[in-house]
């Protein structure tokens, strides 16, 4: 369960960095 959720909030990070970095580009 916890592995789920650790992933989910790794998945959530790297869209937020992901849109971030295309607005600062």
């Amino acid at each position: 369960m916890s592995l789920l959720l650790i992933s989910l909030l790794a998945a959530s990070l790297a869209y937020e960095w992901t849109q971030k970095g295309l607005e600062w580009s």
